[in-house]
């Protein structure tokens, strides 16, 4: 075996015969994470095909099929087409969602979110009962939704993308995956040197543009976009990170709440 990628919860590693192997460091984590990703695999044709389960060295895991090409991040910072990438990223997005899910059994969005809001531990109970009346008032859709749809996650070759770990995916309205995507461009906190995130407002012009064109659904996205900053703020207060980027997601929060539209993370 080939070690190949690393990360906090998996390592990958080449096997040869076109796969690869995954192993975890956290059993939980591993279930979802194979039952999501084989059934997507499966049922559609955007994610690489996952095989049999294995257990090796004493950790969980799977075999899936060997994506040939680079991963967009890597693709990204070695080149000067910042733009060109990001308007990749989002018609491929945008191809995405518009699957037939008619056959798909997936979890819906919404349904989540109104129980994972409810259950935040350090986010106060007006925002979190404001927070559940913005998805209440938001459209429900059936489209399918990745969850991370990010550089990080997609191989690149011969102008394609194929997105990599589903463990994330729901049916829901697409303005919610498309705001979660905008949100990790944004935040700094993992891939702050990336040429995405030094750039971001422009990577994601470059991603709204290959999406829509013109006609962007600004408002509909920014209700989105709250919904994110109230849930990862909750992570960082757990996890007890306080910077410059969560102070912007709490003041992006309560300015909104005191007039909808107000403040932007985003220009």
């Amino acid at each position: 075996m080939i070690l190949i990628g690393s990360g906090d919860s998996a390592d990958v590693y080449q096997i040869g015969h076109g796969r690869v192997l995954k192993l975890f460091n956290d059993n939980e984590y591993f279930t979802r994470e194979y039952e999501a990703c084989k059934y997507i695999g499966d049922m559609t044709p955007f994610a690489p095909q996952v095989f049999d389960k294995v257990y090796v060295d004493n950790r969980d895991g799977y075999e899936m099929q060997e994506l040939i090409g680079e991963l967009l991040i890597d693709v990204i910072d070695d080149s000067d087409e910042l733009e060109y990438y990001g308007e990749l990223m989002g018609q491929s997005h945008e191809m995405l969602h518009n699957w037939d899910t008619s056959s798909l059994e997936l979890p819906h969005l919404k349904e989540r979110l109104r129980i994972y809001i409810a259950q935040l531990s350090h986010i106060s109970d007006d925002i979190k009962t404001w927070g559940i009346s913005i998805i209440d008032g938001l459209e429900d859709d059936r489209s399918l939704l990745h969850g991370d749809y990010m550089p990080y996650n997609l191989m690149y070759l011969d102008d394609k993308l194929t997105a990599m770990d589903w463990s994330d995916a729901m049916l829901g309205p697409k303005e919610a995956d498309i705001a979660r995507t905008i949100y990790f461009i944004i935040d700094p906190n993992e891939y702050e040197d990336a040429k995405y995130t030094l750039k971001s407002n422009k990577f994601i012009k470059a991603y709204l543009s290959g999406y829509y064109g013109n006609e962007i659904p600004v408002s509909i996205i920014h209700q989105w976009l709250i919904i994110n900053a109230i849930l990862e703020l909750d992570k960082f207060i757990v996890s007890r990170i306080s910077n410059n980027f969560t102070q912007r997601l709490s003041d992006f929060i309560q300015n909104n709440q005191k007039e909808m539209g107000s403040d932007y993370l985003f220009e």
